[in-house]
């Protein structure tokens, strides 16, 4: 486990690293997001995924989305259950808000945000009326 600010040394053997023999590394936490960006940057095409945000190399440009496993099952809260009614409506404006943050490229925030509530919301029985003003 790395935590945050503090030093954590790897070592690595000849199968890691790719070099024969060992060696040492000493890094933090913030230095293994650097590098993983730093790796995404060398790489054209490549992407890289933590939790639910996708990065993807468009040719120099990092491009961020959102990323679901295909295990997914969209399991948001049922709109007829019996949770009160500012609980239900205000998780279409936090879904949105959520997309909103990770996507960047207006067009396919648009997509996503249209996705997911029409598609995910509707399959949760949420009323256009809750869906529509959010979007």
């Amino acid at each position: 486990m790395v935590l945050p600010g503090k030093d954590t040394s790897i070592t690595c053997s000849s199968s890691c690293g790719g070099g024969g023999g060992s060696s040492r590394v000493v890094t933090s936490s913030r230095s293994i997001k650097a590098v993983t960006i730093s790796n995404l940057l060398g790489k054209p095409e490549s992407q890289s995924t933590f939790l639910d945000v996708q990065v993807v190399n468009n040719n120099g440009a990092l491009q961020t989305d959102t990323f679901k496993k295909k295990t997914d099952r969209k399991t948001l809260l049922r709109f007829d259950s019996y949770h009160p009614e500012h609980v239900k409506s205000s998780i279409p404006q936090r879904q949105d808000t959520r997309v909103r943050r990770i996507v960047q490229d207006e067009e396919l925030c648009w997509m996503r945000c249209t996705e997911m509530l029409q598609s995910h919301m509707q399959d949760r029985e949420y009323p256009v009326s809750v869906r529509e003003s959010r979007m």
